[in-house]
């Protein structure tokens, strides 16, 4: 089975493989999974999947627009679907195309990213990769990790991955990445409340510095029931305030923060339960 996702407007391919396993007989051992994980990083645009840095490694990328993502295996000899969270350092942000709801992602405000996959089979493996934008040059340290698995794995000393990139200017001084970076969506506050305003907003910048977004529109949904959002621009930030309804407590809001800045439109994705 193949599937594609859009990434920085080429393809990137999520293959799953499965190698056949014998049939296991009722008086069985215990399920067991080995599972490993790695910690992607490579130049746009991607049409292939970007290259594995091992355990401990680093990647020297030439601009401050690349691709970040994990892969994952599972070695067998039982199925088993994990939780991956992958975390950006602080001067790292994630780009255009962003793990969202859409995918099983969650997007904290620490730019954590929790995936749910489903591994099967002996050898089998998952890959996924997102934009990353840097504010400027330097060392960034990466940190993949496997963070639930539905099949135990006796040996966990592969489950995490940390590796260093080390974003550099191309040569001649020019950095294309110097555009506008805009960062995952922050609630506001953190654990909302039915019937109280829930605020949106994205951290927009270029090369460091805030820029003013325009064209801000605020779309969200509890259910099936619409949430009118709205828009405020300000110097850096771009924000959209939502007023919940008392009946939505216990409920999930999922939305989305669209806008403009630096001749770029940008649409982030976000999900909050109102307690």
């Amino acid at each position: 089975m193949r599937r594609t996702r859009r990434l920085n407007g080429a393809v990137l391919g999520l293959v799953t493989a499965t190698v056949a396993l014998g049939t296991a007989s009722a008086s069985a051992a215990p399920t067991a999974a080995s599972l490993q994980i790695e910690i992607l990083v490579g130049p746009p645009p991607a049409t292939t999947q970007p290259p594995s840095i091992p355990n401990g490694g680093s990647a020297t990328i030439g601009g401050l627009n690349f691709v970040v993502g994990f892969l994952v295996r599972n070695r067998g000899p039982d199925p088993a679907t994990v939780k991956v969270r992958i975390q950006l350092p602080a001067g790292l942000h994630w780009g255009n195309d962003a793990p969202d709801p859409s995918e099983d992602c969650t997007v904290g405000e620490t730019s954590v990213c929790s995936v749910s996959l489903g591994t099967q089979g002996n050898f089998a493996f998952s890959a996924w990769g997102w934009d990353v934008v840097a504010d400027t040059t330097g060392s960034y340290t990466l940190n993949a990790q496997v963070i639930e698995s539905s099949t135990s794995d006796p040996d966990t000393y592969d489950n995490a991955s940390s590796v260093t990139v080390v974003v550099t200017s191309p040569a001649g001084g020019s950095v294309p990445g110097a555009s506008v970076a805009a960062s995952a969506v922050k609630v506001s506050p953190a654990k909302p409340k039915a019937g109280s305003t829930v605020v949106a907003s994205v951290r927009v910048t270029k090369g460091g510095s805030p820029v003013k977004p325009t064209g801000i529109a605020c779309a969200a949904t509890i259910g099936k029931t619409n949430v009118k959002g709205g828009a405020k621009s300000s110097s850096g930030v771009a924000s959209c305030l939502f007023k919940t309804p008392k009946s939505a407590k216990g409920k999930r809001m999922l939305g989305s923060v669209f806008f403009r800045a630096g001749g770029q439109s940008f649409k982030k994705r976000f999900s909050a339960r109102l307690g």
